[in-house]
Parts: structure tokens; sequence; C-alpha cells
């Protein structure tokens, strides 16, 4: 298996990482006003908190996926009876 980093395999948790990151950035220090309502320069802040808990469940999902998955064997023969348009069972 190689170790190398890939956005086939690892696009969904570095999506969710730079997202956590951009929360980060954009709401610390804000504060809900008296009434409940958020300020202005909240609005981003609250839509980040809307997508974050999606990019968890495909980071989630896609880890599940990989760890859970059976490892691909090459199998030569195979690769030559399908180019012969032949079938095996």
């Amino acid at each position: 298996k190689s170790k190398a980093l890939s956005a086939g395999k690892h696009g969904s948790d570095l999506l969710l990482v730079t997202l956590l990151l951009a929360d980060w950035a954009a709401c610390r220090g804000l504060v809900a006003n008296e009434d409940g309502t958020v300020p202005p320069e909240g609005k981003g802040c609250r839509a980040l908190r809307m997508v974050i808990p999606f990019a968890a469940l495909v980071s989630l999902g896609g880890n599940a996926m990989r760890l859970t998955s059976r490892p691909r064997r090459d199998e030569p023969e195979l690769d030559q009876d399908m180019e012969m348009g032949e079938a095996r069972e």
C-alpha cells in the first residue's frame, strides 16, 4: 500500500480540517447579541457551522469504507480474460 497523501483517499479529511480551521479563525471571539441574534460579522461563522456536520459525516463515511474494504489483489488472468471478452465465473 502506498503511504502517500492522495486527494482521492484523503480529500474529505483535508476539507474537514480546512473547514475546522476556517471556523476557528472566523468564529473566535464572536458573541451573540443580547437578544440572541447573530451580528452581521457572525453570519459566515453560522454558515460554517451548518456545513461542518456534513463534511464530518462524509469524512467518517470515507474512512469507514477505506478501513472495512478488502485489499485489492492483482489477478493478471482476470485482466487477460476481460480483454478477450470472456467472463470468469
